[in-house]
Order: C-alpha cells, then sequence, then structure tokens
C-alpha cells in the first residue's frame, strides 16, 4: 500500500489495525463500519481506559493484549504515555514512548 494515492475497498485489503481515541465525549459506534471492512484488530481509547478487539468469528471480542503486538503491555502502558504527554509534552513523550517500544522488544 505503500506509495498508494487513493484506497479503493474493494480491491485493496483493509487496514492491519485501527487505533480510535476519543478525548472528549464518546463518538458513534464505529466497530460496525470496521467489521464490515474486515479489521481484524481495533484498539480504542477513551479516556483513561484502552482496549483492544480482535475479530474473530464475526464479531469483536474485547483482549487484553493486542494479537499484533503481544509483548507489549499496550492497555496500561498507552494510557500511561498519554497522560505523561500532559506533563512534559508531545515530543518528549513520543520519544520516551519509543525508548519504551525499543527496550520491549529488544532493540
Amino acid at each position: 500500500m505503500r506509495s498508494k494515492q487513493n484506497l479503493d475497498l474493494s480491491q485493496d485489503p483493509p487496514p492491519d489495525l485501527v487505533i480510535e481515541v476519543d478525548y472528549t465525549s464518546a463518538s458513534i459506534d464505529r466497530l460496525p463500519i470496521y467489521l464490515a471492512l474486515g479489521v481484524p484488530e481495533v484498539w480504542r481509547y477513551d479516556e483513561p481506559v484502552m482496549q483492544i478487539y480482535q475479530l474473530g468469528a464475526g464479531v469483536y471480542v474485547p483482549c487484553d493484549v493486542s494479537p499484533t503486538f503481544a509483548n507489549l503491555l499496550l492497555t496500561t502502558e498507552i494510557p500511561r504515555f498519554l497522560q505523561e504527554r500532559l506533563k512534559i509534552g508531545e515530543i518528549p513523550m513520543i520519544r520516551s514512548f519509543r525508548n519504551w517500544v525499543k527496550q520491549q522488544i529488544g532493540n
């Protein structure tokens, strides 16, 4: 999909992962849309809760860990990093998050 200018969902595969963030009020339920597209994994952050869903047998099932990133404790660490952003700023938080991910995957 790299360098592709337009997405044609009738021919192109769905995204592997959708990340949805709600900072204010809850938005419409988009899970049926992601289900219709066949997105295999959805992360939803609705402050202060992070929930991971995996597509299985035509429904989204809540998971404790990401099927794609099973070795990362995302449901606890992403909310922590997002809170840290308020204290140290966005760019330092992104650097800190990248360093944390590198440590977790062993690079």
